[in-house]
């Protein structure tokens, strides 16, 4: 990490703190899941941490707003690229076995809105950024983004790349296909799809299935739901030069808070090989992004809060998303030695139980958020 960050520039002609140096304050902001560069600061005028640099809550925002954009990217790609190669980039698939999945979604960080790329696995990473200024700007948006990934990455980097009902669009299939060199694949609720319509109209038809039309139910053990997915392939889009599979999925609540609360939605994919079990899984993983990647990385970074403005924003995050990333590779691996490190009474190591340790190792610091 070190060695990457060195490649770290701005815009300033004769820095006195380099750009190296706030990367490191910002990432182990990240790591200690501080709130806030004030509260930063306030700790780095402590000198209770000596392996971080003193500069001023304005000093970094400032920096921030001037640094580049692309070594971020780079760093980021390098973190991604040896999480892969840990074997912890990949999400079993069930009857497909072990895939790498993107997923592509907006969201809010205090008043940045953006749409995110997010690699799902054993360790969930969201890998860059890009920003639209309104609600009804996060497609354009998200095209970028899937063109910045294309550049970055290359042709072929997952197999799968997942959105919401937004991205059911001519566009984002024929892209995925002719330039990602992956499957795209849609979970919506949107029945009045040309796809959607005729597909229904099969399933209504033969709701038992037949030869062209996949029937499966059982229970989902883990999810404490019961399922039932009618699956059919070969089905054309007007204006779309290739064919789609189409799934109606059922997912009945057996527990919790829903518990007997039917949910019907539709999964709409490019691999007309997939099982329609797997078609399911699919629009499950897709709710990573959700979860796994914006809460969680809410809830150990404090990404919601509006820590500084505009381009300074966007640098900010992408260091935190590579201090969500390396913490969830530390929690793995703790969570793999946790009968020698007598975690045993654990069920899943937390990020605050490993906040609280790695502060300790600081001294008298105390985690105030």
């Amino acid at each position: 990490m070190e060695s990457l960050a060195q490649c770290l520039e701005d815009n300033r002609k004769k820095p006195r703190i380099p750009c190296v140096y706030i990367f490191f304050n910002v990432f182990i902001m990240g790591i200690l899941g501080i709130p806030s560069l004030l509260q930063l600061d306030i700790l780095l005028r402590e000198e209770k941490v000596p392996f971080l640099f003193l500069a001023s809550d304005s000093t970094i925002a400032r920096v921030l707003r001037l640094m580049w954009l692309k070594p971020l990217g780079i760093i980021l790609k390098t973190i991604c690229l040896n999480v892969i190669r840990l074997g912890k980039g990949k999400i079993e698939l069930p009857k497909v076995g072990r895939v790498k999945i993107g997923i592509i979604d907006g969201t809010s960080f205090g008043r940045l809105l953006a749409s995110v790329i997010s690699i799902a696995g054993e360790v969930d990473m969201p890998i860059d950024i890009e920003p639209f200024e309104s609600k009804g700007k996060e497609l354009p948006a998200s095209q970028r983004l899937l063109q910045r990934f294309l550049q970055t990455y290359g042709r072929s980097f997952v197999d799968f790349m997942v959105g919401d009902g937004l991205y059911a669009t001519r566009d984002f299939f024929s892209f995925c296909i002719d330039r990602l060199g992956c499957h795209g694949v849609v979970k919506t609720d949107e029945k009045r799809l040309q796809v959607v319509e005729f597909a229904e109209g099969l399933f209504n038809q033969y709701p038992g299935g037949d030869e062209y039309i996949e029937h499966v139910k059982g229970i989902d053990s883990l999810r404490k739901e019961e399922y039932e997915v009618w699956a059919t392939s070969y089905i054309y889009w007007d204006g779309l030069s290739y064919q789609l599979k189409v799934a109606r999925v059922m997912d009945t609540h057996l527990a919790g808070k829903y518990k007997g609360k039917t949910d019907v939605y539709y999964v709409i994919a490019t691999a007309t090989e997939l099982p329609a079990i797997a078609m399911r899984e699919l629009a499950k993983i897709r709710w990573h992004i959700e979860n796994e990647t914006f809460r969680a990385l809410n809830e150990q970074c404090h990404s919601k809060h509006a820590f500084v403005r505009n381009e300074g924003m966007i640098a900010l995050l992408l260091i935190l998303f590579a201090s969500f990333i390396t913490i969830q590779v530390y929690r793995t691996l703790v969570e793999e030695y946790k009968e020698g490190l007598n975690l045993k009474r654990w069920h899943r190591v937390s990020f605050r139980l490993l906040r609280e340790d790695f502060l300790k190792t600081l001294g008298h610091y105390e985690d105030t958020s």
